[in-house]
């Protein structure tokens, strides 16, 4: 039986180092590209199912006597930081009419989210009676059918 040198025994423990670092950096790429599909598989079921939400609320929005005047609506908002304005884009999902006002429709989905006790639904409905010139937000539960018209109170 022969015995390996020292120097082969290096030899073949680099190699075998090399080979596992290999091995442990093409499963760390496996394990990002996964996680990247994984993300763009959820994204896009979840803007798919905004787009049926959206269609669900329409139909809800007309059989309740509204008509929708303009989906996807852009609006601008500006705040004035230490004296400097800074203006951002907002983008609401419906705007609609029952003939006499306007209205944001704001269509969300989910358990928490269609509440008004959610505080960043409150701060979104905030925001859209700030930036849109409309009479009130309706926010429609895609999930249930209901409609809620927020008012928002002017202080005095």
């Amino acid at each position: 039986m022969t015995s390996l040198s020292t120097h082969t025994i290096a030899i073949i423990a680099g190699v075998v180092g090399v080979v596992a670092l290999g091995i442990a950096f093409a499963a760390i790429l496996a394990w990002i590209r996964y996680q990247s599909w994984t993300a763009q598989r959820k994204r896009r079921r979840r803007s798919l199912n905004a787009l049926a939400a959206e269609a669900d609320a329409e139909l809800l929005l007309e059989q309740s006597g509204f008509d929708i005047i303009d989906r996807q609506v852009a609006g601008t908002m500006t705040l004035v930081l230490d004296g400097v304005p800074c203006s951002y884009g907002l983008r609401a999902d419906l705007l609609v009419t029952d003939g006499e006002h306007d209205y944001i429709a704001e269509v969300k989905t989910g358990y928490l989210v269609p509440q008004l006790s959610h505080p960043a639904t409150r701060r979104q409905l905030l925001e859209y009676a700030v930036a849109f010139d409309v009479d009130g937000i309706l926010l429609v539960n895609a999930d249930t059918g209901d409609l809620t018209l927020t008012a928002i109170m002017q202080r005095p």
